[in-house]
């Protein structure tokens, strides 16, 4: 799964030139959520919370570096607007000219070693973070990170957020 997801990294890169798509994040349609440390976020669709701030750790360009090799990390602040009682999954994806590429994470459980304690009750701020690495095999891309927050019980978007970011040495 690694290598296909790699390789149609590479093959979108090399068809569709590294500066030829246009970034989500230069759209005129999209409306920015917030500015967080400088770092722009938006919502892509949060249903079942209130996105609140995104910081990504370290990141100290817009878009976000991430650099091969090392491993970042992301710390989501929402609210959720029911009570989760059943436990949370995260999903992380690339999307590369408007095509979501998979990440695969160690730990999808965001109730287990993320910093939340399920359950949650509804209107209560929480922290989730997660640490994401960056393998050295990754093409050096432009794209876009979304991260969603999923409620087991109903399998819906707790919060839903979207960032610009880039794969670098």
């Amino acid at each position: 799964m690694l290598y296909k997801t790699v390789f149609l990294f590479t093959l979108l890169s090399g068809v569709f030139g590294y500066h030829s798509i246009r970034p989500w994040w230069r759209n005129d349609k999209l409306h920015f959520t917030g500015l967080a440390n400088g770092q722009k976020f938006a919502d892509c669709g949060s249903t079942e919370g209130k996105l609140t701030d995104v910081t990504v750790v370290p990141c100290t360009t817009d878009p976000c570096t991430f650099i091969r090799g090392q491993d970042t990390t992301i710390h989501i602040t929402f609210t959720p607007s029911v009570d989760i009682t059943t436990g949370l999954n995260v999903v992380v994806k690339g999307i590369i000219a408007h095509i979501p590429v998979p990440f695969p994470l160690p730990n999808p459980d965001a109730c287990s070693g993320s910093g939340l304690q399920c359950p949650l009750k509804a209107g209560q701020q929480y922290v989730y973070t997660v640490s994401l690495p960056v393998k050295t095999i990754y093409p050096q891309i432009k794209l876009a990170v979304q991260v969603e927050i999923v409620n087991k019980q109903t399998n819906k978007d707790v919060i839903c957020a979207k960032f610009p970011a880039q794969i670098s040495d």
